[in-house]
């Protein structure tokens, strides 16, 4: 989505951050960290490897496979977010099929505030670096994190005008951790995004 996180984003004339890609640009949405200044308090935590239950069976059977996939994943996200918020929150619906339903609540209502302000993104954000976090998914449920390195140096927000409605002092790379569920017990391989959010521990960027 337009960011790489969801909301709150903020904008240079805002005195607060809106509620809840970019989320919008993974903005993804995606991808936008740019909004935020990421810490450097400490390093990023080590990969845990499966730890799930007796009867519990890990999905993948190495992190590299499970780092693949989770990239894959963010990458469907990031692009469709961006797409949606370069078109101003037009076709928000298209993001549904990337992420969990919670999440999907979060991304509409974000695409909606884009729509009612009039803002739109312009150019794009790429990442430019990713670092499994930890993989707990089995066949019975769990979570896949990751770290991301999102460069928005490219991208910008503006207005009905083509004005900039971001912080001039803004980051230009910021690192967030993104999160993943199988899309379905049939599925489980497929990731779809659950959450999305700052780190602010020491930056992999």
């Amino acid at each position: 989505m337009a960011l790489p996180y969801r909301w709150p984003m903020r904008f240079a004339t805002d005195r607060r951050l809106p509620a809840a890609p970019a989320r919008i640009a993974a903005v993804a949405l995606l991808s936008i960290t740019a909004f935020l200044l990421s810490g450097c308090a400490s390093a990023p935590s080590p990969v845990k490897t499966h730890s799930s239950k007796p009867a519990a069976t890990p999905v993948f059977a190495t992190n590299d496979e499970a780092l693949a996939a989770a990239t894959k994943a963010y990458a469907e996200y990031q692009s469709i977010g961006q797409k949606i918020a370069q078109n101003g929150g037009e076709g928000a619906t298209q993001i549904v099929s990337v992420v969990t339903p919670t999440k999907a609540k979060a991304e509409l209502q974000e695409f909606k505030e884009l729509r009612e302000r009039g803002y739109r993104q312009v150019g794009e954000s790429r990442y430019t670096k990713i670092q499994l976090q930890e993989d707990q998914i089995t066949d019975v449920g769990g979570a896949l994190s990751i770290y991301v390195c999102v460069d928005s140096s490219a991208t910008d927000f503006v207005d009905a005008a083509g004005t900039s409605v971001l912080p001039s002092d803004r980051s230009p790379l910021a690192t967030v951790v993104a999160q993943f569920k199988s899309a379905s017990a049939e599925h489980p391989k497929q990731l779809v995004v659950s959450r999305i959010e700052p780190w602010s521990g020491k930056s992999i960027c």
